[in-house]
């Protein structure tokens, strides 16, 4: 693996790969992600398998028979080696961080984009702002609490559906937020009515010294919330986007149980439905007294990001029923459908006004006005909902203690004032896991981290950064474009890490990969 790595890496310094007769290949500025993407994420399409290796894969494999290298005590593999369970192990988000870097090297050789590369004449966005759904709801301003949720583990699990076991379910505790909508004025100062690329990021403002992060430190952190294509007409367009419509989620109804209702084993179309961020985790935990973020937003050109499609019913949302995923993953059998890199703009480094360093985001969308940027706050509040359609009634308990659920007991924001919660679902008391009618597994939510954002075939990625693998962490998703300046951050804990685009840790700064290369995780 090390000659593999600084093979990988001569090939960034030198611009150049190596292919096995011998020629030579530039990594241009159009080629070059895809290219190392296939050297880094080794398969059918690796250049030069034999010369470069499968350096990410086998990352993993050597991680996950470090307690038995050798193979001499017939020891099995740890969570690391099976994409499934890899997430489960903290020392993937510091992998994937890794990765990352690697991606962020090459990006780094590529000139940043230009005021004509990022620009788009006659459009302009003229505001932005999200509002939660609920009466006497302050703008700009986002919640998360906790939801109990029954899970089926019928899939993942070979307990057997018989009549004599039946199915098993466990009912866990995660993050979850409060459904939002989006409202963006664009200006079309044209006489035709245009096809436009709308792209949603967010990123935290600040360190956690309270200091605001510079443009440089910022933009992997940046990670993808949404993105879809618009018309415009002349004149004003008033947008309104639900966070329910993400391209980038799919719903906690759209599972592989829902799925197989019909089939018993499910097919390749059947299977992609079941890909893509959880909408559960769209947005970061933030803090009880409100942590700020900054919401971006670019309107692009949507006739040149268009990407022809071999079939247009190609689609598993077309042929199941079930929606796409498709800024995350892809469509199935086309290619990705757009011809910018995942995470841009934040994919590259930034350099507007005479080729100089900008200070932060405000300067950034000075140069650019089809993109605009306002800062919105996420509180937490520490109360727990239950979800319906759960367990069926009636079925015997277990309890297999594994932590201590979240408090059900509101907390109070200190600096900005939340209502009252939602009607629907009821909030409860701790969940009492001995006196539940179905086996129940308390424990904090799920840590959220990575998600593809790198431009690598097949994935897709969250975080805006150059797109690499990505972690999402409470206060930071990693834009790198998947990727983040630090250690990944973690979705249950306040800002510990860059949610990253491309890693997963607990203190750096999220990138998000939305952040990934591939779409194995």
């Amino acid at each position: 693996m090390k000659k593999w790595r600084t093979r990988i890496s001569e090939a960034i310094d030198t611009g150049v790969i190596m292919r096995p007769n011998g020629q030579t290949e530039r990594l241009t500025v159009e080629r070059g992600t895809d290219i190392l993407g296939d050297l880094v994420e080794a398969s059918d399409y690796s250049p030069n398998k034999q010369f470069y290796g499968d350096f990410h894969n086998m990352g993993h494999v050597s991680i996950a028979f470090a307690h038995d290298p050798l193979y001499k005590h017939r020891e099995e593999m740890a969570v690391m080696g099976d994409s499934n369970t890899a997430m489960r192990d903290p020392v993937f988000y510091r992998w994937h961080r890794y990765i990352d870097e690697i991606f962020d090297k090459y990006k780094a050789t590529i000139p940043p984009y230009s005021v004509a590369e990022l620009a788009w004449s006659g459009i302009r966005v003229s505001n932005l702002s999200v509002q939660t759904e609920g009466a006497n709801r302050e703008r700009n301003i986002l919640v998360t609490n906790w939801m109990q949720s029954d899970i089926d583990l019928a899939r993942g699990l070979d307990f057997g559906r018989t009549n004599r076991l039946g199915p098993i379910w466990a009912t866990a505790t995660h993050l979850n937020h409060e459904n939002f909508s989006y409202s963006i004025t664009i200006q079309n100062s044209g006489s035709q009515e245009l096809s436009g690329t709308v792209r949603i990021f967010l990123a935290p403002r600040n360190s956690e010294n309270k200091k605001r992060f510079d443009l440089v430190q910022q933009r992997p952190q940046y990670m993808q919330m949404d993105k879809f294509t618009v018309s415009l007409r002349s004149g004003d367009n008033i947008l309104t986007r639900q966070s329910s419509e993400s391209t980038v989620t799919i719903p906690w109804e759209q599972s592989f149980r829902d799925l197989e209702r019909e089939n018993a084993i499910p097919t390749d179309s059947q299977s992609i439905c079941g890909c893509g961020w959880p909408q559960h985790m769209l947005v970061p935990r933030g803090t009880t007294d409100g942590m700020l973020f900054d919401l971006y937003v670019i309107v692009t050109d949507g006739a040149k990001d268009a990407v022809p499609r071999r079939d247009r019913q190609s689609t598993a949302a077309t042929r199941q029923g079930c929606r796409d995923a498709a800024s995350y993953c892809g469509l199935l059998d086309e290619k990705y459908p757009d011809t910018k890199a995942m995470g841009f703009p934040f994919d590259r480094y930034t350099r507007l006004n005479n080729n100089r360093p900008l200070e932060n985001i405000d300067q950034f969308v000075q140069d650019v006005p089809n993109s605009r940027t306002t800062q919105i706050r996420i509180v937490h509040r520490d109360v727990t909902f239950v979800r319906s359609g759960g367990a069926p009634v009636g079925m015997p308990s277990i309890s297999i203690p594994t932590g201590t659920p979240p408090s059900s007991t509101p907390s109070s924001p200190t600096s900005s004032p939340i209502q009252s919660p939602p009607t629907s679902p009821k909030p409860t008391q701790k969940p009492k896991v001995t006196t539940e009618t179905k086996p129940v597994s308390p424990g904090r939510s799920e840590q959220g981290r990575g998600r593809p954002t790198s431009p690598s075939r097949g994935g897709g990625g969250r975080y805006g950064g150059y797109g690499g693998y990505g972690n999402r962490g409470n206060g930071n998703r990693n834009p790198s474009n998947n990727s983040g300046d630090g250690d990944d951050g973690q979705w249950d804990t306040p800002y510990q890490g860059y949610h990253n685009h491309h890693d997963h840790s607990p203190t750096g700064n999220s990138r998000g990969w939305p952040r990934g290369w591939d779409a194995d995780e």
